[in-house]
């Protein structure tokens, strides 16, 4: 709108002049923040230079707060005491991406047991089941077991991985061998060993030589 000085000439030949001001329409959005997280899901949104306000999302208020869960721009026009409007806009993105947390691989440690190192990687922080806090666990396993880690990233988002750390049962073949002629698994008196003779004392029994043992896994067929 134009400001200028008009002129009226009336019959008392009086002259009045008429001061039109230009009107601003504008108005303004902030946010605490732009891009939002898996540690802070929600933006708080604060419109000024208004009167009324009406945002796309519905609300009226001068202030609203959002959580978007893919990146959205919020639209609000804002009307001001002279009745002008103004339309503006903001966009919050949104970074709530897991991490790719990776325990590592499985190990398998000899009869026994050992000594064992697992490291989780694709995080800020790590938080294992143990308690531990590192992102690296060295120490001694003596039974087969699973560790789990949770895995944080920067964004505050988490993922799970696990890795197991196996002690084989392992077994021990007797000095013993003896022939089952009865097949009850049991050396009786009269079942002789390898090495001959009938001894009475099956305690004192010895394995003889060029003996050759054969084990099945129990599902075998």
């Amino acid at each position: 709108m134009n400001t200028g000085t008009f002129s009226f000439n009336g019959s008392n030949n009086f002259t009045t002049d008429l001061g039109l001001q230009a009107v601003s329409c504008s108005g303004s959005i902030t946010s605490n923040r732009i891009i939002v997280t898996c540690t802070n899901p929600s933006a708080t949104l604060t419109a000024s230079n208004g009167v009324s306000y009406a945002w796309n999302t519905g609300a009226n208020t001068s202030s609203i707060q959002v959580t978007p869960t893919a990146t959205t721009s919020y639209t609000l026009t804002i009307t001001n005491s002279a009745g002008c409007k103004a339309v503006t806009s903001i966009t919050i993105s949104v970074d709530q991406a897991a991490p790719t947390g990776n325990a590592g691989v499985d190990q398998t440690l000899g009869c026994g047991g050992g000594s064992a190192t697992v490291t989780a990687t694709g995080g800020a922080s790590y938080s294992w089941n143990t308690g531990s806090s590192s992102s690296v666990l060295t120490g001694n396993v003596t039974n087969t077991r699973t560790y789990t880690v949770t895995v944080t990233g920067s964004n505050g988002c988490t993922s799970v991985d696990q890795v197991t750390v196996v002690v084989p049962v392992c077994g021990t073949i007797g000095g013993t061998v003896f022939f089952d002629t009865d097949n009850n698994n049991t050396q009786s008196v009269g079942e002789v060993s390898a090495s001959g003779g009938a001894p009475t004392n099956l305690n004192t029994l010895t394995g003889g030589s060029g003996v050759i043992v054969t084990l099945y896994n129990s599902v075998q067929i």
